[in-house]
Order: structure tokens, then sequence, then C-alpha cells
């Protein structure tokens, strides 16, 4: 049986376009022997009389047809035969360029012109692994050494990278995520992965996503999740039964808790939730749990990132932040106690779905206080904490811990503070440098956090001691965490506010270098992708923020919170109480 290990960007880098499916009917299909038809092309000539430069643009051109051709045999052809077979891409993964490639044409030791220096900029490339690192705008350089064979030009020296624009990456790539647990082992955690959209059967994507959780996370999640997979192996292929049930049977796996195997099960299932409605999953031809055979998200519902905790009032109604301080509903009725007064001089909130607890950051810049309480109760909220500044509040997902950035325009440091008000201890020394820190948001997950700093959107892991107490869904309790390298999202944004729109997406308040205002974005986890929110009824930046689930989303803007009615691209953006007043206001949230 082949090797089920994925070390080779060529090897992990198969999959489908969509959504695949598992047949319902008929024999049993061996997943891991189905052919790949990127193996059957035929090697063609280029054609005769090509120059230099034409060569390195049809070798260029060649590369960006992986979704069909994923051996490359069309791009080995524009090499020397020693080349074809020593040019490996595993280790360089996949350069994307902004632009189409510039090619000049250098004069070489001969005098004859044999080397094309490639240029362009980029913004980010393909790990060998699939997952996208964002980089610093760079200009990106590789000289191409050519000879000539049989009075032909070819390439000796290819680069380690492929080469593709960022139209042929589009066209050629698709996205998909492979699932780890959090720390707490609680909750999974997307790691966004890019694919070919090659031809091959769904079974091939289902074997080749089975390798990628098994070879374990990107870069940046280490230390940050947990692979309940790690050393296991299929120890048969992976097959679809006649009743359409997708099986799966791993070796290699110690002796597991029932809840160590709720953790497998998890991990497996969300990865393969778009492949597969019902898993079995079998350790050493046992089932993995005696008590359940067929596994689903279902069945595993409380490891969803994205489901909504708590089902009291609060989670599903929407507040805001008057110009008085207050804090309201969208019908502009105060919360309950000082927080509805305007007494904490209110200017930004959070609220947790788990527990319905506030936070409140009051007071002028210079000197804020950080209010937590439960906004429905009569007792007054408690001051917390002081500092010059506090970041808007950010809520664990189990509503235990409120995370925020004090002195961020001096001295930035993350607060993971308990809503009794005592504090478990954060190294966030690697926030500086960047800036005056703005804005945190801590993902429902708890692995990440996304941080604005000078107009800056990083994103950053967050690695809990191994020696934490047990904590709620998202948390790592009382050890230390640590606030890992922030990594940039995105060269071509300037941004004022970000919140988490589900375990895949932010949101944020920002402008690009073409717009008039600023308006509300939607940027990828790993930074790939971004797309603009409808403007239709904007006339002021946008300042902030507020979504959740499929409920409206919020912002203000101009001083007024209006909710966008309709899709994200088209929609309108409304008065939040039609029939009533002007929703005046600065800060619009619901719980998280």
């Amino acid at each position: 049986m082949r090797s089920k290990l994925v070390i080779l960007l060529v090897a992990a880098l198969v999959a489908v376009t969509g959504c695949a499916t598992v047949p319902s009917g008929g024999d049993p299909i061996d997943y891991t022997q189905v052919a790949d038809p990127g193996t059957q092309v035929r090697e063609t000539t280029p054609a005769d009389g090509l120059s230099p430069q034409e060569i390195v643009r049809g070798f260029v051109a060649a590369g960006a047809r992986i979704d069909q051709d994923l051996p490359l045999v069309a791009a080995r052809s524009y090499l020397t035969d020693a080349a074809k077979v020593s040019w490996r891409t595993d280790q360089g993964g996949v350069m994307i360029l902004s632009a189409s490639p510039r090619y000049d044409v250098l004069t070489g030791p001969s005098g004859a012109g044999d080397t094309v220096q490639l240029s362009g900029t980029s913004d980010g490339y393909l790990a060998s692994d699939g997952s996208y690192v964002p980089t610093p705008r760079t200009e990106f350089t590789v000289a191409i050494a050519l000879v000539q064979v049989n009075g032909e030009w070819r390439i000796q020296n290819p680069p380690e990278q492929l080469i593709l624009s960022v139209s042929d990456f589009n066209l050629a790539f698709t996205q998909r995520e492979v699932y780890f647990l959090n720390h707490a082992g609680t909750l999974v955690v997307p790691d966004r992965r890019w694919l070919p959209n090659s031809s091959l059967s769904p079974g091939t994507l289902v074997s080749r996503l089975v390798d990628s959780l098994i070879a374990g996370p990107s870069t940046p999640l280490i230390g940050a999740v947990r692979n309940s997979l790690q050393g296991a192996r299929p120890r048969v292929p992976i097959t679809a039964t006649a009743d359409g049930v997708l099986q799966v049977d791993l070796t290699g796996l110690p002796s597991l808790t029932a809840a160590a195997a709720r953790g497998v099960a998890a991990e497996l299932v969300y990865t393969l939730r778009l492949d597969a409605a019902r898993i079995r999953i079998l350790v050493d031809g046992t089932p993995l749990d005696a008590n359940q055979a067929i596994w689903t998200t279902g069945v595993l519902g409380s490891f969803d990132p994205d489901g909504v905790p708590g089902s009291g009032p609060t989670s599903t109604v929407g507040y805001y932040v008057t110009d008085q301080g207050a804090v309201v509903n969208l019908r502009g009725v105060p919360l309950s106690g000082n927080a509805g007064t305007g007494e904490l001089a209110a200017v930004s909130a959070g609220m947790s779905a788990a527990t319905g607890d506030l936070a409140v950051v009051g007071g002028p810049e210079g000197a804020q206080t950080l209010y937590v309480g439960a906004p429905l109760a009569p007792e007054p909220m408690e001051p917390r904490l002081t500092a010059q500044t506090f970041t808007p509040p950010s809520f664990s997902r189990s509503g235990d811990e409120v995370w925020t950035v004090i002195n961020g325009a001096t001295s930035p440091e993350v607060v993971r503070l308990l809503t009794d008000g005592s504090r478990y201890p954060v190294d966030s020394s690697s926030l500086a440098g960047l800036g005056p820190v703005t804005g945190l948001a801590l993902s429902s997950d708890g692995a990440r956090v996304a941080v604005v700093a000078d107009g800056g959107l990083y994103l950053a892991s967050v690695i809990y001691a191994d020696d934490a107490t047990a904590g709620g869904d998202s948390g790592g309790g009382s050890g230390v965490a640590t606030v890992g390298v922030p990594v940039r999202l995105r060269n071509d944004l300037t941004v004022r506010t970000v919140l988490w729109s589900n375990s895949l997406n932010l949101l944020v308040a920002a402008s690009d270098p073409a717009s008039t205002y600023r308006a509300v974005w939607r940027i990828g986890v790993d930074g790939r992708q971004r797309s603009a929110l409808s403007t239709r009824g904007i006339v002021a930046d946008v300042d902030a923020v507020g979504a959740t689930g499929a409920l409206p989303t919020l912002i203000s803007s101009g001083g007024v919170i209006l909710q966008l009615r309709g899709d994200d691209s088209s929609g309108d953006w409304v008065p939040v109480d039609p029939e009533g007043a002007t929703a005046v206001g600065r800060w619009p949230l619901y719980p998280a």
C-alpha cells in the first residue's frame, strides 16, 4: 500500500472543485487506488525557434495549469533533461504575484542572452503544505539560466517555486479546511489549505485531506492546537460503503479515553463534512467508540466553533453604545443598572452570549476604566481595571474571560481578565514594535487573536502553557497564554476595527487606496481573500461593525447605527428601527 503521509507539495495538493459527495449505492470504492488523471498527460515539445524569453514565459504558463496537469509534465518540457529529473517544488511551494510577471533578458557570460530575469510584486505564497503565508509586499526576482539543446533553448535551473499570478492562482486553486482541536480539546480550529481545482475523483480529495490532517497543523498554529491524529495512518484504504457511509480505519493511535476518541472523531468529521455526511471510524478494525457506529456533525455539534453559545434573550439581541455613553438595545431601550444610564461614559462594549455578562470601556482616552457585570441584574457594574486606554473588550466563548489591550499607544499589553476581576498571565511581548494597538478580537476557539495596530490587520496564534489547568470552551485555564508572532494579513487595507464574523472570516471597518471612505470588508482567516460588503446607504466612514451568525450586520457610520438589509454584496444599509428615531451611537454589538 502506498505511503499515506503527504510530504510533497504535488502529493498534498490534489483536489476537486466544490463539494464532493460520497456514492449512495453500488460496490465499495477504494479511495486510495483511484488513478490520477494528471499522470496521463503526455509531454509535448515546445515549438522550434523560441527565444529564451518565450521559453520562460511558456514554462510559467504551463505551471499555471497545475489544476489540469498535476505532475507538471507540460512545464517540464521546457527544461533540460537533467532539470526534468531534478526539479522539485516540494520546498518552495507557490509564489503568487499580484500581476503577470515581467521577463527581462540578461546577457550571460556567453554574451548570448542566455539568462531571463523573472520579477513581480508579491503579497504572499503557498507553503508546501498548501497553507497561505501572507508577507509584506516585496519585489520577487529570480534569474533563470538557459542553455541550447540541439539548437533549442531549454531551462537548466528552474525555480523551486511554482510562479503564478493572482488571476491564474484564483482559477487554479480552491480552499478547504482541515480541523484540529483547540487547547482545551472542546472545539475544532480551522486550518485553511489551498488545493488545485483538479478533475480528480472525490475519493482522492478525501484521502489527501486525511493525509493533511495526520501531517499536522500549518506553521502558525503549531503549539496553539492539538492534533489527535498525530502518529496515525490509514490501516486499510479509505472506502465509501454501499449505504453511503465513508469508512476510515486508522492505526498507530494510542489507547483512547472516551473524550479523546470524540476528539479524533471531531477532527475527521469536520475536515470531511463537505465530502461525507456520515463517517464510520475504526481503529485497527474496531469501532472508535463501541457506542457510536456512525459519526456526524450533529453528534459532534458541541465541537462547532461557530455554534452560538447560550440560549437566553441576550444571545439574539443587538445593542449599541449611544453618544451619551449608555448601552441600549436596537430599539433604544437602555440596559438595566448603570450600564444603561450613561453613568459609565461607555465608548465601547462587549457581551457574552454564553453568560450574558457585559464588559464596558468607559471614560476618555488617558483615563479609562473597564467595567464587568450582569447588565440584566439590578446590581451596578463594578470597575475591574483602569488604564490609559483599552481596546474594545472581547469575551472568550465560555464567557468567563475578557480579553483587551491596555495602553496600546505606548506599551501595549494584552489583559486576560476573569469576570470576577482576577487576571491570568499573558505574554504579549510579540506586539511590541507594531505601532499603536487599537483593536483585539479573540476567536471563538481561543486559538487566535486578530489585532489592529497602526492601521494594519494582524493575526497571531495563542499558545497556552502545557501545565494550564482546564478552562472553558476556548480558554486555557490559569497557565500563561503567549501571543505568537503577529502576521499582517493584508497590505492593501487601513483598518480601524475588527471582529470575527465566524471561525473562517473577519469583518473590518477599513479603507483601501481606491476608497473614498471606510467601508466593511470580509477577510479570510489566512488573509488570502478579501471582499467588500455593500456600500449602499453609507454616506460616511464606517467606524465599527457588529455581527454574529445570521443576524443583520450592524455598523456605526457618521454617528448613526445602521443594519444591512439584503445580501452582503448588494444589500442596503438602513436604520435599525425603521419606525423609530434615528439610532445615534458609536459602537454596535451582538453577544458573542
